[in-house]
């Protein structure tokens, strides 16, 4: 039997989990992961913690939920920014376009 953590004290999974994807055979450093690693940087502590991205199409649309129209408009204003911060992220492999839904 596995011993159990103690109580109190918090364990940290994160090496854990992506250990646990590269076994599972993902690649760590595909676009949607290294965008939703990097999504606080990317769009400020406030905005990430009103939003979250969702997904990237093959057609280059990265698909963003907010969870208000004032947190989507604010994204939506700030697009130019986010795509640019994206292209230094991704490179070739970058969003062309942000697509944000209210949920």
């Amino acid at each position: 039997m596995t011993p159990r953590p103690q109580r109190g004290k918090p364990l940290r999974i994160g090496g854990g989990v992506q250990a646990v994807l590269r076994e599972l055979g993902h690649d760590l450093n595909a676009p949607g992961l290294l965008i939703a690693r990097s999504w606080p940087e990317l769009v400020g502590v406030d905005a990430a913690r009103h939003s979250e991205p969702l997904g990237l199409s093959d057609a280059g649309v990265l698909e963003v939920r907010a969870d208000s129209p004032a947190w989507s408009q604010h994204l939506l204003l700030r697009s130019d920014e986010i795509l640019d911060g994206l292209a230094r992220l991704l490179r070739e492999r970058r969003p062309t376009r942000l697509r944000l839904r209210v949920g």
